[in-house]
């Protein structure tokens, strides 16, 4: 198996039991951002995020934070990626 299968199965693994987690740990969170290489990998990260915010009355202000810094990064990379696009 190649090295980006891997990777691609390790980002699904750990969002997988992110997703199913209700208070997923800080650790895992950690691990599955280290591991993201592409837009298509953080956008769906972020969905993760915000659905676990929206489920939540009280969300953990961590999981805010992290949404936050998540979109913050995905605006970042879209906007090279135009400047790219456009040159």
């Amino acid at each position: 198996m190649a090295t980006s299968d891997l990777r691609d199965d390790l980002h699904h693994s750990l969002l997988e039991k992110i997703r199913e987690s209700r208070y997923p740990s800080i650790e895992l969170m950690n691990r599955l951002e280290a591991s993201l290489r592409d837009l298509d990998n953080a956008r769906e990260y972020a969905e993760v995020l915000r659905e676990k915010i929206d489920a939540d009355d009280y969300p953990s202000l961590q999981l805010i934070d992290r949404l936050t810094r998540m979109i913050d990064l995905i605006e970042q990379a879209e906007e090279v990626q135009r400047m790219r696009e456009s040159a």
